[in-house]
């Protein structure tokens, strides 16, 4: 049975790594690793509160078949104003914050 597991996980169909961090001006940023793609592969939305993220490939060296991810946006989030890049095997997405919750300076009177 272990090895059943094993062999399983071992062939199965991999996912890309993706990496999320949130910037100083409280731009949330969301990295995937999909080398050998080009920019017209991806398929990026939103769906009420959701980035929704799919691509797929069958003659891609490094990932084959289908990736389908959805992450939960912040509540604070621009989605009109989020932008993506791919550049060098990285697909990078920023999604700002809305005016209202950028930090800010309060002067005490």
């Amino acid at each position: 049975m272990l090895y059943n597991n094993f062999m399983s996980d071992l062939f199965k169909t991999p996912s890309p790594l993706y990496k999320t961090s949130k910037l100083e001006d409280g731009t949330y940023e969301l990295n995937v690793a999909a080398p050998g793609f080009e920019k017209e592969d991806f398929d990026v939305s939103v769906k009420e509160d959701y980035l929704i993220l799919k691509f797929s490939s069958e003659n891609n060296s490094f990932f084959k078949g289908n990736f389908e991810e959805s992450f939960k946006l912040p509540r604070s989030s621009m989605v009109d104003k989020i932008t993506a890049s791919y550049k060098k095997g990285i697909l990078s997405l920023k999604i700002p914050p809305s005016e209202e919750t950028k930090n800010k300076k309060i002067k005490i009177s």
